[in-house]
């Protein structure tokens, strides 16, 4: 292929383009032909195909061409000058005709070609929407005058133009600085055409997403938006509708396959006639807001899971607070009866009787008054552990004290498991006295003594030990909790045996020594997932109702201790825990001593000696069909079990239900409950089961779903609790309880119940 160019053909467009056609035409390498002609055609070169293809047959009304003529070749100068190929490739050259008058213009002189009306046809002033890489891609409007030619296939075109220069250097340089200021802008720009290609982007945006021209510039934005196909035709129906969008959320994909979150803010430019020309969208980086909104949603979430613990806390603190008072009434209950029975035995002169119940009446009413105590210690230590976390000093008095009577009556009033063996070590070589508050000491020393009892209740043989020693000019307070004895007198506290410093792990204090509520928020977790399962967690254990406690009792121990001058700690080993402080002493020398505590130990209440008293009138009532259904057990008495893990509530249950002549059994947990009730599954033993909730080892509740549905016993079982929030009794219409009673349970009322649910009225 060889072209012969005469130099005076260059003036003259319309002959030279005719003599092009005819050289290419001759040639079945039109591709190699442009590429020849690059670098010496003055005119820049297009090739046209119709998609679909159309023909002389099919062409609209008025013989104008209205579908899509794809950019096929182009020459070098028209990538300089208008498009690289890779833009325009493929697409639709009228998109690149900015005005729709010029669009028509230059489809009726295509129409003229095709159907042989001329063998070329000029569309002179056409506007153009650049992309040159010359002006860095972005889109600028030129104007050009278009010469139309057939080519060598059928319907295809051949475009040749030149570029309408009416600017001057003055207006280029304006042009140039316009169109730094949009390629480099500090924030991401794009225009996109009607069919949502991308036409035109900044290099911000390209940065942003990682991508070059080639691979961004000319492709659907479906493309960079896989996910995001709803919200993007939504933006497009908007935007169509002659609306404006901002702050549209939209997640795009950059070339790593990284997915960024993005705003949107876009209008449209419309031509002269209204039509659509292309948007212009402004794009922002969205990752703050988000970061912003999972935040501010952690903390809704965990503002929700506060109240609910909060709600948990007040439930758990009226049940404390009804626990005391059910015990008041019940001995009210006790005391009166007794009371009437003195009053007859008096009448009668029977005095060694009204003696005994004098005694037993003043007993009841001196453990009404010690549980009533507890309550009032309780709501100190709720008021104590508030002001302490607010950060208000403790006021301390400072007396002298002696180590062993204080470590003695440390024990006193405390309730220990039967599996428990309990001790007090005393370490000699240091002073028999400790100067410091004896109040706020014994009160730490009380709350770890019974956190480890409770912990060890239910579990194998276990010893629980009071520690007091010395190193240096401290005095050291160790609580532990073990199967083998902590220390012996002449062990060195200082060099503890290698079998107990081997795995053992000093560990800082956990969270139960923290308030409650204080590691809700945590500032060091923004992870929504990883929060959430670290506070349903903690919900989880704060709800349980195997913890019958209102769990303030470690914490306020933390802030007591530093109060005194020392820093609680802890350690654990399997099987082994210790708590442990220092505080300092005044001078002397303590003997080294170990006393094995006895008199803490609870025995359950059916286990102790009765008092004779004067029975009343049996509670029941020897009915004939009752006696032809049930047999000799009809005469038997009620036999009740009461599941309590409160000894004191116990026994007053137990001393109420044998003055309505009743058959009581006490079983401190739902687990000793299970072991009473499965002796003998086809002859039970009990007429009623009264079910605490809150208690250690198994609670209420899942002993009672054990009884109901493993064991399959038809035994009522009334739930007697001081919970009365509106989850708990769903929680127990849910497992199966008969009947939901809240303590304090009145004489009357149990009389009722028991008459209820043992049909011993008939």
């Amino acid at each position: 292929f060889s072209l012969n160019i005469n130099t005076k053909l260059r003036s003259t467009q319309a002959l030279f383009a005719m003599e092009v056609s005819t050289e290419v035409g001759k040639s079945s390498h039109t591709a190699a032909s442009f590429d020849c002609m690059g670098g010496i055609v003055p005119f820049c070169m297009a090739t046209l195909s119709p998609r679909p293809p159309v023909d002389d047959n099919n062409l609209p009304a008025g013989g104008v061409p209205c579908g899509y003529y794809a950019v096929t070749q182009v020459n070098q100068l028209f990538e300089d000058s208008i498009s690289p190929l890779f833009k325009v490739q493929g697409s639709n050259f009228f998109e690149l005709v900015s005005r729709e008058e010029h669009q028509w213009k230059l489809k009726e002189a295509i129409a003229s070609v095709i159907t042989g009306e001329c063998s070329f046809k000029k569309a002179r002033n056409i506007e153009m929407i650049t992309l040159a890489e010359s002006h860095s891609g972005l889109p600028i409007k030129r104007h050009c005058d278009w010469t139309i030619v057939k080519g060598q296939e059928d319907n295809e075109l051949l475009l040749f133009g030149d570029l309408v220069t009416e600017h001057d250097e003055a207006q280029r340089a304006k042009d140039a600085d316009l169109v730094d200021f949009f390629q480099n802008a500090p924030i991401a720009l794009h225009w996109l055409s009607g069919e949502g290609i991308v036409l035109w982007a900044n290099q911000r945006e390209l940065d942003v997403l990682g991508y070059t021209p080639e691979e961004y510039i000319g492709q659907p934005i479906m493309k960079f938006c896989p996910d995001e196909e709803a919200i993007v035709l939504e933006i497009f129906k908007q935007l169509g509708s002659g609306n404006t969008i901002r702050d549209v959320p939209v997640r795009f994909r950059t070339k790593g396959g990284k997915i960024v979150n993005l705003l949107i803010d876009s209008n449209v430019k419309y031509d002269d006639a209204g039509k659509f020309e292309h948007t212009r969208c402004f794009i922002r980086d969205d990752t703050p807001r988000k970061i912003r909104e999972a935040q501010a949603q952690l903390l809704l979430d965990e503002t929700k899971r506060s109240l609910r613990m909060l709600d948990n806390f007040m439930s758990r603190s009226m049940h404390h607070m009804r626990t005391p008072l059910h015990v008041l009434q019940t001995s009210m209950d006790i005391v009166s009866n007794d009371l009437a029975n003195i009053l007859n035995s008096i009448q009668q002169g029977d005095s060694e009787t009204a003696m005994s119940l004098v005694i037993e009446s003043q007993q009841v009413l001196e453990r009404a008054g010690n549980h009533v105590l507890q309550a009032v210690d309780m709501i100190d230590d709720i008021t104590d552990l508030s002001r302490l976390d607010q950060g208000q000093e403790l006021r301390i008095r400072h007396e002298s004290i002696d180590l062993k009577d204080f470590g003695k009556g440390v024990f006193v009033g405390i309730a220990v498991p039967a599996n428990v063996e309990v001790a007090l070590e005393f370490i000699g070589g240091g002073p028999p006295y400790i100067y410091s508050d004896k109040s706020n000491l014994t009160k730490v020393l009380r709350h770890l003594l019974e956190h480890l009892l409770t912990e060890a209740q239910g579990h194998k043989k276990r010893n629980v030990s009071l520690v007091i020693g010395h190193t240096s000019d401290r005095v050291n307070f160790t609580l532990m909790d073990s199967g083998v004895r902590f220390l012996s007198p002449t062990t060195d506290v200082q060099n503890p045996p290698a079998d107990a410093k081997r795995s053992s792990i000093e560990r800082p204090l956990p969270l139960i020594f923290q308030r409650y509520h204080q590691e809700l928020i945590p500032e060091n977790i923004v992870d929504l997932e990883t929060a959430g399962n670290l506070r349903e967690k903690i919900e989880a254990g704060i709800n349980s109702h195997r913890i019958n406690s209102i769990g303030i009792g470690l914490p306020l121990s933390h802030h007591l201790v530093r109060a005194l001058g020392g820093d609680l700690r802890y350690s654990a080993r399997p099987a082994v825990t210790t708590f442990w402080f220092s505080l300092p002493f005044n001078d002397g020398k303590l003997e080294p001593e170990r006393i094995i505590i006895e008199t803490a130990k609870v025995t359950p209440p059916n286990k102790r000696a009765r008092f004779v008293k004067v029975k009343e009138e049996s509670l029941r009532k020897i009915i004939p069909e009752h006696v032809a259904s049930s047999g000799l057990k009809a005469l038997d008495n009620i036999s009740v079990l009461v599941v309590e893990d409160v000894p004191m509530c116990a026994k007053l249950m137990c001393n109420l239900l044998r003055h309505l002549d009743c058959s009581p059994t006490w079983a401190e947990n739902g687990q000793k409950a299970l072991e009473l009730l499965s002796k003998d599954p086809d002859q039970p033993m009990f007429d009623l089961v009264l079910m605490d909730l809150r208690m250690p080892v198994m609670d209420g509740l899942t002993a009672t779903r054990l009884i109901k549905d493993k064991l399959k016993l038809a035994i009522p079982v009334v739930a007697l609790t001081g919970d009365t929030a509106t989850d708990v009794t769903e929680q127990c219409q849910k497992v199966g309880f008969d009947e939901i009673c809240h303590k304090p349970l009145r004489r009357k009322d149990l009389i009722k119940l028991i008459e209820k649910h043992t049909n011993i009225a008939g």
